[in-house]
């Protein structure tokens, strides 16, 4: 039995009691704003609240395994970057790569209509030729996946690349990769609303991606490269001269009003 003094009340907790509140919980579920009304024409809130029980057992997992570990201290990102090709770390990594993909595909999606801005679409543009012509390949790629793992949009080496990662696998695994968008396509992400139907599932992801969340994900990979970044943004700016000039009964010029 342990004592302690809670607002100057002395209250007895027993041993067993003890080990749970002095135990540090390192990971936990994102807040999901849309777990409660599902994402309309994607996922129904059932098929999210049954795929969020099994992210929660990866956050469990992960929280047992990174006890007296070097990555207790460390980001999520470091900790599956350094252990991935540690044989004797593999449970805590395959744990913590899970929570880590399923938590950015949660973020990935919203129920806000939005499209990617004019920053975007020319960065997308430039390694893809169109935004069309992206989705496209992504679709591709996630319906040709015949295993269980992620789709991903990522940004590396300069470019903006669309990789897979299978099981438990992760884009953190190559050096200097940044992830900025995913896409599930384990069975369990799309079964109980689709059932084998895999490519409408695909289909339906596209009208419910957050591309500010992207974009802001874009944003941040370039922080140290900025010959890149400026890049896209005269790419932007030339179609948005370009569109004002076609378009210019749509604008005034200060300088007449």
């Amino acid at each position: 039995m342990n004592t302690f003094i809670i607002n100057k009340t002395i209250a007895f907790v027993p041993r067993g009691v003890v080990s749970q509140i002095s135990k540090r919980f390192f990971y936990s579920l994102p807040d999901v704003e849309y777990k409660n009304s599902g994402l309309k024409n994607f996922l129904s809130a059932e098929a999210l609240n049954r795929h969020l029980k099994l992210h929660q057992n990866d956050v469990e997992r992960a929280n047992n395994l990174v006890q007296r570990t070097p990555w207790e201290n460390t980001s999520i990102n470091q900790a599956i970057s350094q252990s991935f090709n540690s044989a004797e770390d593999a449970p805590f990594f395959e744990a913590i790569s899970s929570h880590f993909n399923h938590s950015f595909f949660w973020q990935s999606l919203t129920n806000k209509k939005n499209l990617p801005s004019i920053y975007m679409q020319k960065a997308i543009e430039l390694d893809f030729g169109s935004i069309n012509a992206f989705q496209k390949k992504f679709s591709q790629t996630a319906s040709s996946l015949n295993s269980a793992g992620f789709v991903w949009l990522v940004f590396h080496d300069k470019t903006l690349r669309i990789i897979s990662t299978f099981g438990n696998g992760s884009p953190l695994e190559l050096q200097n990769c940044y992830p900025l968008l995913c896409l599930d396509v384990y069975e369990h992400a799309y079964m109980h609303d689709y059932g084998t139907d895999k490519n409408k599932y695909i289909a339906n992801f596209w009208n419910k991606v957050d591309w500010e969340f992207v974009e802001n994900k874009f944003l941040n990979s370039l922080v140290t490269d900025r010959e890149y970044k400026a890049k896209i943004a005269k790419l932007a700016e030339d179609q948005m001269e370009a569109y004002v000039e076609s378009h210019p009964s749509k604008y005034i010029d200060k300088d007449e009003i």
